[in-house]
């Protein structure tokens, strides 16, 4: 009897594990069903209480058939299943070696984590139809190279570090990251600052902005209370500003105002990663804001067509070997400075800084102080000791030609 019923529990164990099998397999292949969309962005969409309808993405995921040949890194094949469902794949790009991922043209805001994660993920583009990215939104994209951005930061006019290139990536290390600790302002005084860091992409190299850098200037008004702070006066737009506050004059004062400006004061300060920073074709650059690209060690060469170089916009810049100035008509304080590698040549070639299209009372204090490599400049006229040594620094070696 005991051999009879241990035939029978392993015929039924058998058949038990053959079912298993053959379910798994099953499983697996409704699994890898190519004709399941491949791509897969989630959109929430909602109406505020203003009316204003909004349509955040929240995730993005690729079927389990697209995902296998991901990670079996057959792009080809992939491109091959894509083209099957051009439809629902028209805003996903395969590449050589990864995949550029396009945000719908309908996404108004784009949610923290909804594209995290994404290893394959090479290439990114935001269009201009968003209007905020959350911290994080982009977090552990540990082979992405490429960015397209409508603005700098997590919206148009961000304040404190919602500013900062880094916001958007979040603080969640991880391996092909690497950390890096932002300065930012963050009051009206020039020497408030604080820190924030985050985790950026080891592989990125190049940032292309799509949005006007502008600067509008503002008025503002204070009164001075017996603590001796500076307390901010609120004036209603249309409304004129109170000639004194609970007996205290108000004084005022024009300031800048970067409310409409996709790149801030301290917007990439420290990010010592990248390459470049490209403004796309037909975007406005008014003025390189203060402070913008500070400490960006890897940019090696810039063509500037902004107006206005801002006060240390790219001091410290120290790869910085070659700079052409295209349009350029004032250089603020430090805006160079520390550039050590600026103007270094070859053997065969001099590198030679030209600065023959400005005036000298245009060009800050030492705004190429610390540039140790520079040796030849073309200026507008005569440098005498004076300005070389209010722009360039003391006892600098230069060869100054007049253009």
């Amino acid at each position: 009897m005991k051999k009879l019923f241990s035939v029978l529990l392993s015929i039924m164990l058998v058949f038990a594990l053959t079912f298993s099998i053959t379910a798994c397999k099953k499983g697996s292949d409704e699994d890898l069903d190519e004709n399941v969309d491949p791509v897969n962005f989630v959109i929430k969409t909602q109406t505020n209480d203003d009316d204003e309808i909004t349509h955040t993405l929240t995730e993005f995921s690729l079927s389990a058939a697209a995902k296998k040949y991901v990670d079996d890194k057959d792009y080809e094949g992939l491109k091959e299943l894509f083209g099957r469902h051009k439809e629902n794949t028209a805003d996903v790009t395969v590449l050589e070696d990864g995949l550029k991922i396009t945000i719908p043209e309908k996404v108004t805001h784009v949610a923290t984590n909804a594209l995290a994660n994404l290893g394959y993920l090479v290439e990114l583009e935001v269009g201009n139809t968003v209007k905020e990215i959350k911290e994080g939104a982009f977090a552990g994209l540990s082979s992405l190279r490429s960015i397209t951005l409508p603005f700098v930061g997590g919206e148009l006019g961000g304040a404190n570090a919602k500013k900062l290139f880094g916001y958007v990536f979040g603080t969640v290390g991880g391996e092909g990251l690497t950390a890096i600790t932002q300065t930012y302002n963050n009051s009206n005084a020039e020497d408030a600052t604080a820190t924030a860091t985050y985790q950026i992409p080891s592989s990125l190299e190049t940032v292309v902005i799509t949005g006007d850098v502008k600067v509008d200037t503002v008025t503002k008004y204070y009164y001075i209370n017996d603590e001796e702070e500076h307390v901010e006066v609120t004036v209603e737009e249309g409304n004129e500003a109170p000639t004194e506050v609970d007996g205290n004059t108000v004084y005022s004062f024009v300031d800048k105002s970067y409310a409409n400006s996709a790149v801030q004061p301290y917007a990439f300060h420290s990010v010592t990663t990248i390459k470049e920073v490209v403004f796309a074709e037909g975007v406005t650059v008014e003025e390189i804001p203060d402070y913008a690209f500070y400490g960006c060690s890897a940019i090696k060469s810039l063509d500037v067509t902004a107006k206005v170089v801002g006060k240390y916009a790219y001091a410290n810049c120290t790869a910085l070997r070659l700079l052409t100035l295209t349009g350029v008509e004032e250089i603020k304080e430090g805006a160079f400075s520390g550039c050590t590698t600026l103007g270094t040549g070859t053997s065969v070639a001099k590198n030679v800084l030209d600065l023959s299209a400005l005036d000298f009372d245009k060009i800050g204090d030492d705004a190429f102080s610390g540039c140790t490599a520079l040796k030849h400049v073309t200026v507008k006229a005569t440098l005498d000791d004076v300005n070389k040594e209010r722009i360039f620094g003391a006892d600098k070696e230069l060869n100054a030609t007049v253009k």
